[in-house]
């Protein structure tokens, strides 16, 4: 089974719990449209970030807790406050990219464009583990 098959499985799995606790009463109407929009996004976002990774690149990890990144600033002069924070951090745990920067694109296997936003000129960096 791939990624994307048990993930839209696992989606279809919480929307019925959602619509069993409703019919219990034991969520509102207003409520249970309301989880369900957000595990929607959760999920659509999610596989997007898949199709983001070129194909040639889907050996390599990107996102498990041993991978980590350093953020770098473009010190555009109409930076955004965001992305000079982010640069502040600086080190992000690839457990925690996605959560973070949910546009992201991997560019090769040691370079991220997190897109912050529209004009972002940053990029994560792969840090090996002896720099950290």
């Amino acid at each position: 089974m791939s990624i994307r098959e048990s993930t839209v499985k696992r989606l279809a799995l919480r929307l019925k719990r959602l619509a069993g606790a409703r019919r219990l009463g034991n969520i509102s109407k207003a409520e249970m449209e309301s989880q369900r929009t957000q595990q929607i996004k959760q999920t659509w976002n999610f596989l997007e970030s898949l199709r983001r990774i070129p194909e040639e690149l889907r050996f390599a990890t990107y996102f498990g807790l041993g991978d980590w990144w350093m953020f770098q600033k473009s010190y555009h002069p109409n930076m955004c406050r965001l992305c000079d924070f982010y640069g502040d951090v600086s080190l992000f745990n690839g457990k925690d990219l996605r959560g973070t920067f949910p546009h992201l694109t991997v560019v090769d296997e040691d370079t991220i464009e997190p897109n912050v936003h529209p004009y972002c000129g940053c990029s994560l960096s792969r840090i090996v583990e002896s720099q950290i």
